[in-house]
């Protein structure tokens, strides 16, 4: 009986993964093709195939598949042994990873995944609607499925922001650096593993570079070193506030640890410390790759599992940062905090890392996670009642990545608050890209835009880049040329960075294909690994769809 749950377990999987994985052909109707790599392929960097399943789980399962597949773990398998067997046999079905990855995922994801469905409350039909909204609501929905925080009246009128209203403040903006301490120049860039570039890469070919490669292979800390070092150099003085929106661990899911985790943290703490941070405000946000095993933040009290250990860790790596005793406790209980510059702005920093799909402890404790989105609402309505402005940052920017009701309450509390929030900052996706928020499909009524991964602000956004190709030809001890790749109001035609105006453009390159294809240039960072021209389908994979976030509730 359980061999034939478990066959029918990873058929079903199988079935998904393949019908969705018609990738599409970023060729296809270009006049010269380049290469026969997807977007997501030549840019996702590593473990791009692992992270490709996780884009599909949340893109194309129905939700009859969901309720079937979840019913099934929960009565058929009992123990953490037999989910760790439909862990490791699913991963080698769907050849995501060799035999020992395999196993390494199993090892680390199948606990949390056991404890989730043993000791939830909701049941598969209900966790299929958290996780896919309302196309896969119960009838009537559960609590667990639509809940809705209370906002609070307006009590006063804020004026209008101006155009170019900023506070005098400068912002440079770092993300996603992804920290890979085994990286070694000569090994190989394409392996048997989601992570190569390492000594151990086996069975591949390439070889990779002093300063990085574009495949499946993360930073070296003489890259990261360079980044920070060039920025001390040449633009110490040009900000005020550094903000920096996390993901410092490699893409090694399979063997991620504790204590990996903490060590690529203070290196790159150490980093901004030494070349960044001196007389600068800095503002720290955890990624996905923080959490142990990746993605997963447990809302457990269980010390197996909760994540308490990571948040008190980094308030002491970052007690100099967090600064008060007020935002270590808060970043204590939930990885989230905020810090007043002064009576007129306020940086609040999320853990968005609670509202993704991908950490199955949405699916234990979906109501408002850690308490985050309350306090987000009483840190907003405090602000407003003193004419302060908000900047917000967190590592993904909320939308689809996130549960479709945790993304509906926040929308709302955004909308309320559209007055107070003059600014909001992402990073995660490794591209230089913005996001428009829509409470509805009418997408003649932007609610803000979120800034991705770019360093500037928003009265303005200047983005630089490093030709990794032209780096590693110059080797070791080479003076790295990074570039200024775009000014965002001289590049785009626009008057200001304000949210109509951003939603102007956007509507603009959903007509004018040369807008998009600088647009696209400029989100890839003109990488050479990938396709100088952007078709149709690459078009919803880079821009049209990740651009526009609508509320689907």
């Amino acid at each position: 009986m359980k061999f034939a749950v478990f066959t029918f377990l990873v058929l079903l999987a199988a079935l998904v993964f393949r019908n969705a994985s018609g990738k599409p052909d970023v060729n296809e109707a270009s006049e010269t093709p380049q290469t026969t790599s997807t977007p997501s392929e030549s840019f996702g960097g590593a473990g791009s195939l692992i992270e490709q399943w996780k884009q599909t789980i949340q893109d194309v399962l129905t939700c009859g598949v969901c309720r079937t597949a979840l019913f099934t773990l929960q009565k058929f398998l009992n123990t953490e042994s037999e989910i760790k067997f439909f862990v490791r046999t699913l991963c080698r079905g769907l050849q995501l990873a060799k035999a020992s990855s395999c196993q390494g995922y199993a090892q680390l994801y199948a606990p949390h995944l056991s404890y989730v469905l043993k000791h939830t409350n909701l049941t598969a039909a209900q966790m299929c609607g958290v996780f896919l909204g309302k196309k896969c609501l119960s009838n009537p929905p559960s609590k667990y499925e639509f809940w809705i925080l209370p906002l609070p009246a307006k009590t006063k009128q804020f004026a209008p922001v101006k155009n170019g209203f900023f506070l005098n403040k400068r912002i440079l903006h770092l993300s996603d650096f992804h920290f890979d301490p085994f990286y070694k120049p000569g090994a190989l860039t394409e392996c048997d593993e989601s992570l190569c570039c390492r000594a151990n890469s086996t069975n591949g070919k390439g070889a990779a570079g002093y300063w990085g490669h574009y495949n499946n292979c993360d930073a070296p800390l003489q890259l990261l070193e360079n980044v920070v070092e060039h920025i001390n150099k040449t633009q110490a003085n040009d900000f005020d506030l550094l903000i920096w929106t996390g993901d410092n661990n490699p893409h090694d899911d399979w063997q991620t640890t504790r204590e990996s985790i903490l060590y690529t943290s203070a290196t790159v703490s150490d980093l901004l410390k030494k070349y960044l941070s001196k007389g600068k405000l800095v503002f720290p946000t955890l990624g996905n790759h923080e959490g142990m095993p990746s993605d997963q933040y447990a809302l457990s009290h269980n010390s197996k599992f909760d994540t308490y250990w990571l948040y008190n860790k980094l308030a002491e790596q970052w007690s100099d940062w967090l600064a008060t005793d007020a935002a270590r406790s808060t970043f204590k209980r939930g990885g989230y905090f905020s810090r007043s510059i002064n009576e007129s702005l306020k940086i609040i920093s999320l853990n968005t890392n609670l509202c993704a799909r991908m950490n199955l402890w949405s699916l234990y404790e979906p109501i408002d996670s850690a308490g985050q989105l309350k306090w987000l609402i009483e840190e907003l309505k405090a602000s407003e009642e003193i004419g302060q402005r908000v900047y917000i940052l967190g590592h993904i920017a909320p939308g689809r990545k996130c549960t479709p009701i945790w993304f509906h309450n926040y929308i709302r509390i955004i909308e309320r608050f559209r007055d107070v929030v003059v600014g909001v900052f992402y990073g995660h996706t490794h591209r230089d890209e913005i996001k428009i928020y829509y409470s509805d499909k009418n997408t003649n009524d932007p609610i803000h835009v979120a800034y991705v991964g770019p360093s500037g602000s928003v009265s303005n956004v200047y983005s630089y880049y490093l030709n990794l190709t032209e780096a590693n030809e110059a080797g070791e001890g080479a003076r790295l040329k990074w570039r200024k790749s775009y000014v965002a109001t001289e590049a785009y035609g626009l008057k200001t960075l304000s949210t109509a105006e951003w939603n102007r453009f956007y509507h603009l390159m959903n007509k004018n294909d040369t807008l998009f294809q600088l647009y696209y240039k400029n989100i890839i960072r003109k990488a050479d690994s990938m396709p100088n021209y952007c078709n149709e389908k690459c078009k919803q994979e880079f821009a049209y769809g990740p651009i526009a976030q609508i509320d689907s509730f």
